[in-house]
């Protein structure tokens, strides 16, 4: 398999807000974008997350709802 990305460092575009939390609203999640420098034809997508990004040492952390590949 060929990576043709890599993202070592995630920018946290909605951080978590404890005081904010209980609040009943919509939220927007994170998101990040990978741009290719080429074209690249595939019939599969494999996305790999490693490790989490906490203060308090526990292995918590967020999970991948939705990829788009256009």
């Amino acid at each position: 398999m060929k990576e043709v990305a890599r993202v070592d460092k995630v920018e946290i575009t909605a951080p978590y807000d404890a005081q904010d939390a209980n609040v009943v609203k919509l939220r927007l999640g994170n998101t990040s974008d990978v741009s290719l420098t080429e074209s690249v034809q595939g019939r599969f997508v494999k996305v790999v997350v490693q490790g989490v990004l906490t203060d308090d040492g526990s292995p918590a952390g967020a999970t991948v709802a939705e990829i788009v590949v256009l």
